[in-house]
């Protein structure tokens, strides 16, 4: 059906409270946190979002000042990322409050302008048309996996682009390896998700609308075991988890020194699958 969603308001305030929570000042940190910081900060998001800003992004995209919205924003970590990569100027849209108050909240936090975080339904008909052709580059990233049929979804983030803008979609690959992992350690969370658009091929076809041009289509990333984590009522399982986290930023430590540029991708291992395309001037 049209846009039905698989996920409920109550799912996202969840995960909003979580992430709330998780930002610390410097000088809490441990000593160790600190060297990690200094030495690897470009992986501080882990290694696939150093692949998709550092590398990805900067390769693709425009390096003057774009006018940048991100569908789904909150908490905000990947606009502030972006802003501080490029000279952009970040707006987010949420349906949420809590989202909304998150975002805002990190906004503030990092010196950008929480007023460009909009409460609004995207798929409202008043904000498409008040967005309409309004921004040089719109993205998601994690969002669209979440509607069983999200082809119009994608419809609606062509509509705000600005002819001759970017379109950026992300999506997390829960197939190969991803697929038994989560099935083992939180199985509830693959029902959240569209898994047979992450088929690349079935991902691909949703760019055909004659509206854009493909710039970059791939997989990205190494074994992220980020994807697994949730909430868990097994003891077991829940130590297991925090183990396999504790190693991911030894992974991360090792793919940025050893694959700075990427080259480990494949739809068996890769966490995500992302697309970049160009809206085609009329």
């Amino acid at each position: 059906m049209d846009k039905e969603k698989l996920t409920e308001e109550r799912y996202w305030d969840s995960r909003y409270k979580r992430a709330s929570g998780k930002e610390s000042s410097a000088s809490g940190k441990s000593f160790k946190a600190r060297l990690f910081d200094r030495y690897f900060s470009k992986i501080k998001n882990g290694y696939p979002s150093y692949l998709l800003f550092n590398v990805f992004c900067k390769k693709y995209f425009p390096e003057d000042q774009q006018k940048i919205i991100e569908i789904g924003s909150a908490p905000g970590k990947n606009l502030v990322n972006l802003s501080k990569i490029f000279d952009y100027i970040p707006y987010g849209v949420e349906y949420t409050e809590s989202g909304v108050e998150a975002n805002r909240e990190l906004f503030k936090k990092n010196g950008l302008d929480e007023d460009n975080i909009i409460l609004a339904d995207f798929f409202d008909e008043k904000f498409q048309a008040e967005y309409n052709d309004q921004f040089d580059i719109v993205m998601s990233l994690g969002f669209i996996e979440h509607f069983e049929d999200p082809r119009d979804v994608v419809e609606k983030h062509i509509n705000l682009i600005k002819p001759g803008g970017y379109l950026l979609v992300a999506i997390p690959n829960f197939r190969g390896i991803n697929y038994l992992l989560s099935s083992y350690f939180c199985r509830h969370t693959l029902k959240a998700h569209n898994l047979e658009i992450m088929k690349k091929k079935n991902f691909i076809s949703l760019f055909d609308s004659g509206k854009l041009e493909i710039v970059k289509s791939r997989f990205y990333g190494t074994l992220n075991f980020g994807l697994i984590y949730g909430l868990n009522k097994s003891p077991f399982k829940l130590k297991l988890m925090y183990l396999f986290l504790f190693f991911q930023k030894l992974f991360d430590i090792f793919f940025y020194t050893f694959f700075r540029k990427g080259g480990i991708d494949s739809s068996l291992f890769s966490p995500y699958q992302m697309m970049i395309c160009q809206k085609i001037t009329k």
